[in-house]
């Protein structure tokens, strides 16, 4: 059993992987900026990035450090001041927890930072990988280099530090999936432009699955892509997504019309990217959905 520390644990990945490692023994601690929720549950922890306050005695024995922390990427435009509130999510906490670890001589095991698959920018042809070079190509792999580089910051204070390259994440629940069902009672999806793009994407079962073996693992990668083996593209995806839902219709729209209803952020609805993880590979690990149509059956 191990004490694990998750930052930025009342989101989607967050609560999913928070009941995974409890079910499997971990003594789990939530850092949460809510104090009602704090004063009701023993296992969440009140902190503060902004105001820069937190009890330091909370990382005592702590093994293995989780920071999901950052505003969801797909809620709101993209506004000058909605980029500087997703960018300001991402580091504020990290540059925070350095300076705690720094004034309180803290070291932890093992942290993993999360990012996403953003970074490699979007692609024409060729697939990438964790040795892949990235570069500053759009506001999305501007904000994942910053990101990262803030996370880098970690690495005096750990033994290990790995930055976890999320893809597009799939759950039945909720994000994603869960807005597309709301809206089929109109009997129709709809999708943008003609859908030849590909989408990288990982299931939420498998996400807090490999996060579990890193927990577990006794090395864990610098970087690791988190996206199941299979892409696909948004024309299957969404075809695929009319037959789950049951509705009779695919409706496809221009995409100028995607441009002027989500404005810049239209990207994450047909962002070209052809995702490996030769690190999970490398890891043996066995996914549970290794396709769409795994994710969609099971």
């Amino acid at each position: 059993m191990a004490k694990i520390i998750i930052a930025g644990g009342s989101g989607m990945l967050g609560k999913e992987l928070r009941k995974k490692l409890v079910s499997e023994n971990h003594e789990v601690v939530i850092l949460s900026r809510n104090k009602s929720i704090c004063k009701q549950s023993s296992d969440h922890i009140y902190w503060n990035p902004e105001k820069q306050w937190i009890d330091p005695n909370v990382f005592v024995s702590t093994d293995v450090l989780i920071n999901l922390c950052g505003s969801n990427i797909s809620q709101g435009r993209w506004t000058s001041q909605r980029k500087k509130e997703l960018l300001e999510s991402r580091i504020i906490p990290i540059h925070f927890l350095v300076d705690v670890f720094k004034r309180h001589q803290i070291r932890i095991p093992k942290i993993l930072q999360a990012s996403a698959i953003g970074i490699y920018g979007r692609q024409d042809i060729e697939s990438v990988d964790e040795s892949t070079r990235v570069s500053s190509t759009d506001f999305l792999s501007n904000l994942c280099l910053q990101w990262e580089k803030s996370g880098t910051l970690l690495r005096p204070y750990c033994d290990q530090l790995s930055l976890v390259r999320i893809g597009v994440v799939l759950d039945k629940q909720e994000g994603m999936l869960a807005k597309i069902a709301s809206t089929s009672g109109f009997k129709f999806i709809a999708c943008f432009g003609k859908g030849r793009e590909t989408l990288s994407w990982i299931s939420g079962t498998d996400f807090c699955n490999i996060v579990s073996k890193l927990i577990d693992v006794v090395e864990i990668p610098n970087i690791i892509n988190l996206v199941s083996p299979h892409w696909t593209t948004y024309s299957s995806f969404y075809l695929q997504l009319k037959h789950f839902f049951k509705v009779p219709f695919l409706l496809r729209l221009p995409e100028f019309l995607g441009k002027w209803i989500f404005g810049e952020m239209f990207v994450l609805l047909n962002y070209n990217q052809k995702v490996k993880s030769k690190n999970l590979t490398n890891m043996n690990y066995q996914f549970i959905h290794p396709s769409l149509e795994d994710f969609l059956k099971k």
